[in-house]
């Protein structure tokens, strides 16, 4: 029978060297021509102990396999069985929190494992039908609650010597994750709010961007304003100097017409005032 129930939660510390290698290609000297391929495992992991573990739901559904098998006994026999799965499938460490989750189906189970930096790995254990996504916030926070708190202890700790020390944080974090749809719902939500945050921090960094803009045309507004009063006040003046120069020209044309007048004019009423003189003694 299928459920989504949250059955435990378990904490691991991988034992091994974590290689993060990437795959490199090389021609091998022995053997000219001939290529050779060196691949470095994600994690050399040879044991997984277990650091803490809470049943959170107080029993397991038996699927009537063997021991050996997931859930085939209590505690003990699935504390093992999830590492022998570990131990198949290593996770990749994160650089920063967890990283890569695993994810291990059965007809009755999900096992959900990720492991941090550091080679702790938390897994989750629920019901076939609960929510992957819900089982993976899960083993994140998980992993930034029980680092935050047993992060150094956690490297030197015996098998199990932590399950009664974090007994309080695992159920805390399993009350929270209780109910895989409640879970959903509120990382959609957070989602969108990220989103909306995300969508309103843009508006407000083009808001900005354009009261600068804003700015730096209201600034070069004032600097054309200012040179069209000075080009105003230049036009103005140069009007001035230029009627002043036409009034003078005006005057200097005048007196021209008038000198030329008095030449032409003097010689002709010079010429009339002898005339009468000579008519005058004539008559007398």
């Amino acid at each position: 029978m299928t459920d989504s129930r949250l059955r435990s939660v378990l904490v691991y510390r991988l034992e091994g060297v974590a290689t993060n290698q990437t795959p490199t290609f090389g021609i091998d000297d022995d053997d000219e021509g001939a290529a050779s391929m060196e691949m470095g495992n994600l994690n050399r992991i040879t044991d997984a102990t277990l650091l803490s573990l809470l049943d959170y739901a107080k029993e397991y559904e038996s699927t009537g396999g063997t021991a050996t098998e997931l859930y085939g006994a209590k505690s003990g026999g699935s504390a093992e069985a999830v590492r022998s799965v570990i131990l198949g499938d290593p996770p990749p460490r994160g650089d920063a929190g967890i990283g890569s989750c695993r994810v291990v189906d059965s007809d009755t189970h999900r096992v959900v494992y990720g492991a941090d930096a550091e080679g702790i790995c938390y897994v989750v254990i629920a019901g076939a039908k609960y929510s992957t996504r819900a089982a993976m916030l899960l083993v994140t926070e998980l992993s930034e609650k029980f680092s935050a708190e047993f992060g150094p202890r956690a490297a030197t700790a015996k098998s199990g010597s932590l399950s009664k020390a974090a007994a309080k944080l695992m159920k805390a974090t399993c009350k929270k994750f209780e109910d895989p749809e409640a879970v959903d719902k509120t990382a959609e939500v957070l989602g969108k709010v990220e989103e909306v945050r995300g969508t309103m921090a843009e508006n407000i960094a083009k808001v900005l961007e354009n009261s600068e803009k804003m700015e730096g045309l209201v600034e070069q507004t004032e600097v054309l304003s200012e040179q069209a009063n000075e080009f105003r006040k230049k036009s103005t003046q140069l009007k001035k100097v230029m009627c002043w120069k036409d009034f003078k020209m005006t005057i200097m044309v005048s007196l021209a017409v008038v000198v030329v007048l008095l030449i032409i004019l003097m010689p002709l009423i010079g010429n009339g005032g002898s005339k009468e003189d000579t008519t005058s003694d004539e008559g007398n």
